[in-house]
Parts: C-alpha cells; structure tokens; sequence
C-alpha cells in the first residue's frame, strides 16, 4: 500500500484525495436524506457520486489539455488575441452606448 501511494505523483494524490471526500460526503448525506437505515444503499450512492465526479474531472483534464495543445501554437495564439480583441471592443462600444 505504501509503495502504491508514493508512486502516485502530487496530482493524483489530490485526485484521490479530492475523490474519497466527495465519496464520504455522499455516503453521509445519502444515508441521511435517503431515510433508509441500509448502509449498503448509502454505500452504493457513495460510489456512484465517486465515479461520476471522477469522471467529470477526467472530462475536464482532457478537454483543458486538448485546448492548450490547440493554442499553445501559433495560430491559436492568433485566434485568441483576435477574440479577445473583439470581445474589449464590443465591451468598450457597449459602455459608450449606454
């Protein structure tokens, strides 16, 4: 066990740690709200709240590094500026007009 935890890098600790609170959570407020005394049902909502955000967080790791892929180069570098260029002028236009 303790060799398995010192492999994980700094991320995925914090993934694991972010996963097991979400986890515990879950099964707190499960068995709670739920009014059922099974801690079985509450386990089972537990894991299911676990993998759902975990595979939100995978989601959105890998959608945040396709698009840094996509504009870390020069074009996108390009495509960037020239929106945010037009989104200040349609702000700056927007003020003036009132």
């Amino acid at each position: 066990m303790r060799e398995a935890l010192a492999a994980l890098t700094v991320r995925g600790r914090a993934f694991l740690a972010a996963g097991v609170t979400t986890m515990v959570a879950a099964i707190v407020v499960g068995h709670r709200l739920g009014g059922s005394p099974l801690w079985l049902a509450a386990l089972i909502f537990g894991l299911g709240a676990f993998t759902a955000s975990a595979g939100w967080q995978l989601t959105l790791v890998t959608a945040g590094s396709m698009l840094g892929r996509i504009l870390s180069g020069r074009c996108g570098q390009l495509a960037v500026s020239s929106i945010s260029a037009a989104v200040m002028l349609v702000l700056a236009v927007v003020t003036v007009l009132g």
